[in-house]
């Protein structure tokens, strides 16, 4: 039960998100001219960069209080914040410094056309940028918050902040880009103090300091490392992509960051919702149940391949009527081109999401650093050259193609890399379900009714999946919060 709600506090987390992605465009697009609007997302997107900076932390966090929650070791978390707040502090002013550097060159990065928006860009993306500074500091406490199953805490400063920002922005939209920018930093702010008044009513800032005892906190730093390795490769494969199609084609970014924040609006849905299962996982780790987290992650993988089968059929039947009363028709061909290849990318990206927390709740999110740099960079240098040759309405091919490498690394190379922790075969991952969305999708564009009918399959199997599947074992002990 205590899953569930937690799981349901990260999907209305995520689903503040994503009103950026769902409710704000067809309201912005309406009153701003295309490159306007370009630059806006183009800061929002290139800006979100700094949040790399964070070096997993607020996971790390997570994970670890968790972890020691298992031990009723109160000190090490207390160790741990302190830690993460040290490392947070240095991110944030390095986050100043590459924002200003953004501010510096953004005239090489793209090419605008008015000249009101030239003089206007390097303010903008500063103010943006130091507005995601200053997120970098929220980290340690949601961490803290989730790693004591607490989700619905950040879950409720985030949804506030982001529909305080969403209602703002409307409103002053016509007083200009640097009025928007303002409003987005102060939001930021207004986030970040919320997020400290409530930390200090837990009083885990007078425990931490009183502490005597530093414990060594390398242990930590490692993990965060390790975490942040892997975040280049996510940076690579998703973070980078406004900027390219900025530097190909500007105009273009505002199709795309609409046709992206959808697309990673749903990514992030699936995402937020079952990263819950970092602490289930670490409580299973710590219980020596690793048969438990394959079990799990085998069913998830079940579920998920039956339900993006299901979306991606749903999608193409009701996308036309989606677009035509979503967006303006100067928008609607654009952002439904770039959205239809980006949804295949996305369905396959979600079926790795049980398996990448696995690893990270096990601790061996090290070991599987190559593989997310491999698919990093396979996605960028492609679509480096894809945008160079044909233009960048073939970027989301790179995608593609770089989800699916990531894909089959998982299954050759991590799972033999894991198996003592997470005791999974490849067969496991390229079971009866998966294998129906992959042909679903492919079919769909031969014949239709094929991918109806594996659909129907699908659903069968996914009803006696469900059925048969022993749900206690996701069940952990909850200790007394520090």
């Amino acid at each position: 039960m205590k899953f569930l709600f937690n799981a349901l506090s990260n999907i209305i987390n995520g689903s503040a998100n994503a009103i950026f992605a769902l409710v704000l465009p067809p309201l912005l697009i309406t009153k701003m001219s295309l490159e306007e609007y370009a630059l806006w997302s183009y800061c929002l997107q290139t800006g979100a960069l700094i949040g790399y900076l964070n070096l997993g932390v607020q996971t790390a966090v997570g994970r670890y209080v968790a972890l020691y929650k298992e031990k009723n070791d109160n000190e090490s978390i207390l160790n741990v914040i302190r830690t993460a707040d040290r490392i947070l502090y240095l991110m944030f002013f390095i986050g100043i410094l590459a924002s200003i550097m953004l501010s510096l060159n953004i005239q090489y990065l793209v090419k605008i056309s008015q000249q009101d928006l030239v003089l206007l860009a390097p303010d903008v993306i500063l103010i943006v940028s130091i507005g995601y500074c200053v997120s970098l500091l929220l980290n340690s406490y949601a961490g803290y918050f989730v790693g004591i199953r607490a989700n619905h805490v950040p879950m409720w400063i985030n949804l506030l902040s982001k529909v305080i920002l969403g209602f703002l922005i409307v409103i002053f939209v016509e007083k200009g880009l640097f009025f928007l920018s303002l409003i987005f930093l102060i939001v930021n702010l207004l986030a970040y103090f919320l997020s400290y008044i409530y930390w200090r009513r837990q009083n885990v800032a007078s425990l931490i300091s009183k502490l005597r005892h530093y414990s060594d906190s390398m242990q930590f730093i490692k993990f965060c490392l390790g975490l942040s390795v892997w975040n280049l490769g996510m940076l690579l494969v998703t973070g980078m992509n406004s900027t390219i199609v900025g530097y190909y084609s500007f105009s273009d970014v505002a199709y795309f960051t609409i046709a992206n924040g959808l697309v990673m609006a749903l990514i992030g849905f699936v995402s937020t919702g079952l990263n819950p299962l970092i602490q289930v996982f670490t409580g299973m780790h710590a219980n020596n149940k690793s048969k438990n987290i394959a079990a799990v992650i085998v069913h998830l993988n079940n579920v998920l391949s039956f339900l993006m089968l299901l979306f991606f059929i749903m999608y193409h039947s009701v996308n036309d009527f989606i677009f035509t009363n979503w967006l303006t028709s100067e928008y609607v061909g654009p952002v439904s081109d770039f959205v239809n290849l980006l949804i295949i990318s996305a369905c396959v990206r979600v079926l790795n999401v049980p398996y990448a927390l696995s690893l990270i709740a096990t601790g061996n999110q090290s070991k599987a650093l190559l593989g997310a740099l491999i698919e990093g960079s396979s996605n960028f240098i492609l679509a480096l050259i894809l945008c160079s040759l044909w233009g960048v309405g073939y970027l989301p091919l790179a995608m593609i193609i770089s989800s699916i490498i990531g894909t089959l690394y998982n299954v050759f190379v991590n799972m033999s890399l894991m198996k003592n922790d997470i005791p999974l075969y490849k067969l496991d991952l390229l079971s009866f379900q998966p294998v129906c969305l992959l042909f679903g999708i492919l079919f769909f564009y031969i014949n239709p009714i094929v991918s109806y009918g594996l659909l129907s399959v699908s659903f069968i199997s996914f009803f006696y999946t469900y059925k048969g599947f022993d749900f206690s074992i996701v069940k952990v002990k909850t200790e007394k919060e520090v």
